[in-house]
């Protein structure tokens, strides 16, 4: 097998033509695909202003923000020993939430299991501050 890096060559009956091209001869311009690529230009990103919308949309509407039974340290432990695993135990562990709205689903976890730390992350800085501020009226320090 004969392997042509870089340019075209006529191929007999007996050689299996592979053309190979680097990204620096793509760039150049030197591609026979007729690819070519170009830097992006340096102006603002349409998907940033989206990002920033999507952003403001949670701070305007404060959704329902509620424990859910499925996602208990319990039932994620129990989960874990029916199939078989032996997960980690609960004290010194270190919980993290995406998407934790203003603490529905990860401030009773911390009350309930004290000897763990929980953090919570979340897009809406009103929803983060709402959060933060039941935190601090029930005096949690584990999350």
């Amino acid at each position: 097998m004969r392997i042509y890096h870089g340019h075209t060559t006529k191929r007999s009956n007996k050689d299996i033509y592979i053309y190979i091209e680097t990204t620096e001869d793509i760039l150049k311009g030197n591609s026979n695909k007729g690819q070519s690529i170009s830097p992006p230009p340096h102006q603002a990103s349409n998907a940033q202003a989206g990002i920033e919308a999507l952003k403001d949309s949670y701070d305007d509407f404060l959704y329902v923000s509620k424990a859910f039974a499925n996602c208990s340290i319990n039932s994620l432990i129990a989960t874990a020993r029916i199939y078989g695993l032996d997960p980690a135990p609960i004290k010194g562990a270190r919980v993290l939430e995406l998407g934790s709205s203003c603490g529905g689903n990860i401030i009773p976890q911390a009350l309930y299991y004290a000897e763990a730390t929980f953090t919570g992350i979340d897009l809406s800085s009103v929803q983060i501050k709402h959060g933060n501020e039941l935190i601090e009226s029930m005096g949690l320090m584990n999350i």
